[in-house]
């Protein structure tokens, strides 16, 4: 990477009319490109990647097939389902082809197009500029730094509101070496970090890495200079030095410098603190092109680098030959000539506020499990930092990525609409130095890779928020049982999870409209109607007519309503973050089980979800419920044990009961139920068991599915008492 001053000017580009376009999709794209009569942001679908592949216009397909094989996993023929959206720019914003892994959880991953300028035509609109692809004007990015330093104050200072705090070590890049951290010259006002995917490769076994055998070495001036001379720094860490001085900093943090990779005790506390390191940055260098020696591009795919991207408060992205700024204030991109913009293009952290905000939790850790890891142990520590920070708001915090206040909800997880999930599974040898145990856990979404949906249809007590527009119509979970909690399955000794929300919600339901709310709160019109249903107003039993009349607002978060005052935490900044609670991957409950046949649908369904459903029988073969796995291949599997019968006996547990008015999502209402119309499962109002479909080796259950089946023909099973534990 050259760091030389020498901007290039930028090239010309052709007009174009709307009349020249003849290909529709062209046109979307075009007018997308152009923000003409549309507002920023607005999303325009292009239709799914068969359909975009199957069009006779080569030039739509020159742009698409870019992105396909830039955002897409394994061959065509894998992706062809997915769906494919241009999200239209503004006078501050590029547009973005984004490709959906998950439309229902709306999880993507997307590239921004700008249209090149053309400098010698009046009023033309484009703002791309072409830039040389080995030059780089580090001055732009110096007064990128310093705008956000000077103008935009504590809201990039410190967002998250962490405490700040010192790494064992950083590079100084002025005497070239290692120095402890907390030996730094006081003037200075930080460090700045690099975030980059290591690799596997035999160079980078070969690089430099800080160990106990070397460490006196690192640490005596022109020390990395020698190491350079010899070939022994990796050319990602050399780079982003000279990136370091051309920001006007002086320290760089380095996690296979600054980390003593072969000191436990050591590499435990910096990990642990790994979050808090990137939250603690001036700026975070983001090497997004590969890894640190080749050119695979990895890095929005890789799961350690997920917690780095999300708690740094300003971001350099280097990457597909180009630059660009991100803090909490702004966007900048050295490709275009537009002026800076609210950030939009990073997924943020649910705000530090008191309130739990399920739903944006669900859209952050959904896109987490997505990436890809090394070793598959490491899910849980490669997110810890984060659920740490969202412990704030979730009082007890998290175990194993499930909130402990509202366990029982969040036990009963779905499979994400589209797509599937493979089950983690441990290295044979590897063993984690970090403080928490890298369990996987078949009850936890962390020991599925993939999409998940955990307590959204719910939100907390969230009836609606304004940005977006998105109305919750108020499933609701009941616990069945008490749970606990042991590293060991004979559960000694065991802790009890503390899941209070679910019985404080129905006391705060149960809240006197005419008593003033508590402190923060304030009543107000929900200025909605009850969704209709056959010309009936929707309603809950036993709840006030006026329940959907009022609802609630907190002074922290003006712009959502709520049912009803939820319960709020404290939100001023602490020493450091809270800590999880332990992580151990054994829950245990009293619970009752019941046999139930799974069988096919009797007409195939080329709709997702439906390839991984089956239905659920009784034994005198009524319907009763619906079996979701996990992956479509799950369910071939499933069949296979009985190939002519294609019925299956299969054990459930049940581990919660809900219930949701008739407006809410039905779970008879997926495209692949046939008959429904004739005789629905269920109906409006419906309450129903959540289970677990589960085998067991060596006395612990182990999930393989989730399952929803009516209250009242559950409970005409022959349940039997069980001690569940799930491992």
């Amino acid at each position: 990477m050259d760091t030389e001053d020498k901007p290039v000017p930028p090239q010309a580009a052709s007009d174009v009319e709307d009349s020249d376009i003849s290909c529709p999709t062209c046109l979307k794209i075009f007018r997308a490109v152009q923000g003409r009569d549309m507002e920023p942001r607005t999303e325009v679908s292009l239709g799914t990647i068969d359909e975009l592949s199957a069009s006779d216009c080569a030039d739509h397909w020159l742009l698409m097939d870019f992105v396909i094989r830039e955002l897409t996993y394994g061959p065509l023929l894998e992706n062809g389902h997915r769906h494919v959206s241009i999200f239209s720019s503004g006078k501050s914003t590029p547009a973005e082809v984004v490709i959906y892994y998950d439309l229902y959880a709306k999880t993507w991953a997307g590239l921004e197009v700008l249209l090149v300028r053309q400098p010698d035509v009046p009023g033309h609109c484009g703002t791309g500029l072409i830039v040389h692809p080995e030059w780089i004007d580090l001055k732009l990015f110096r007064r990128w730094k310093d705008d956000c330093l000077s103008l935009h104050g504590a809201k990039c200072a410190n967002p998250l509101q962490i405490a700040p705090i010192r790494p064992a070590w950083l590079i100084d890049t002025k005497e070239m070496c290692l120095v402890a951290g907390d030996s730094c010259d006081a003037t200075v006002a930080g460090y700045v970090c690099l975030s980059y995917c290591w690799g596997d490769s035999t160079a980078v076994k070969a690089r430099t890495k800080a160990k106990r055998e070397n460490l006196h070495l690192l640490q005596q001036p022109k020390a990395l200079n020698r190491l350079a001379v010899a070939g022994l720094v990796s050319p990602i860490v050399w780079s982003a030095i000279k990136v370091v001085r051309g920001l006007g900093e002086r320290y760089l943090w380095v996690d296979s410098l600054c980390i003593t990779q072969d000191d436990e005790a050591e590499m435990a506390v910096e990990l642990n603190i790994m979050g808090a390191i990137y939250a603690s940055a001036v700026v975070t260098i983001i090497a997004a092109d590969g890894d640190s020696e080749t050119a695979l591009n990895g890095y929005f795919k890789r799961g350690w680098t997920y917690q780095e991207l999300h708690m740094t408060s300003r971001k350099l992205f280097m990457g597909d030959d180009t630059i660009r700024w991100e803090c909490q204030c702004a966007s900048l991109f050295e490709v275009a000539t537009i002026e800076a913009t609210p950030n939009t293009m990073t997924t943020p952290l649910p705000a530090n506020n008191g309130l739990p905000d399920i739903e944006r939790v669900n859209t952050l850790l959904n896109s987490y499990n997505y990436r890809n890891l090394t070793h598959d142990e490491d899910a849980f520590p490669a997110i810890a930092g984060i659920l740490a920070l969202l412990s704030r708001q979730f009082a007890g915090g998290f175990l194993y990525g499930l909130p402990e206040m509202s366990f029982d909800m969040a036990l009963a997880w779905f499979p994400g609409f589209l797509g599937g999930m493979r089950r983690r599974t441990a290295s044979s040898s590897r063993q984690s130095v970090l403080a928490y145990p890298s369990g996987l856990p078949s009850w936890s979404w962390l020991g599925w890779a993939g999409g998940f949906e955990m307590g959204d249809e719910e939100g907390m007590g969230l009836l609606a928020r304004t940005k977006p527009n998105i109305q919750h119509f108020g499933e609701e979970s009941a616990p069945i049982a008490e749970w606990f909690t042991s590293s060991a399955p004979t559960g000694a000794p065991r802790r009890r999870i503390d899941s209070w929300w679910l019985a404080e919600r129905t006391r705060r339901m149960e809240h006197d409209r005419s008593m003033p709310p508590p402190d923060g709160w304030e009543q107000c019109k929900s200025g909605f109607t009850p969704p209709m249903e056959n010309g009936q107003a929707a309603e809950w039993p036993e709840k006030p007519r006026d329940y959907w009349e009022y609802g609630y607002r907190h002074k922290n978060q003006p712009q959502s309503l709520f049912w009803y005052p939820v319960p709020t935490t404290k939100t001023a900044v602490t020493e450091s973050l809270p800590a999880l609670p332990p992580q151990t991957q054994y829950v245990m409950c009293d619970t009752k089980r019941a046999w139930l046949w799974a069988c096919r649908f009797p007409q195939p369904s080329t709709h997702t979800f439906g390839n991984k459903t089956a239905s659920l029988l009784d034994s005198a073969g009524a319907r009763v419920g619906c079996l979701f796995m996990h992956h479509h291949k799950h369910l071939q599997d499933l069949f296979s044990e009985a190939p002519d019968a294609g019925i299956v006996a299969i054990e459930l547990v049940e581990v919660c009961r809900r219930r949701r008015p008739s407006a809410s999502r039905s779970w008879d209402t997926v495209p692949y139920w046939g008959s429904r119309a004739k005789a629905p499962l269920f109906q409006d109002n419906c309450e129903v068991y959540i289970c677990l479909w589960v085998k067991w080796k060596d006395g612990v259950a182990f999930r393989r599915a989730i399952a929803v089946v009516e209250k009242s023909r559950w409970e005409s099973q022959k349940l039997e008492h069980v001690a569940l534990v799930l491992g």
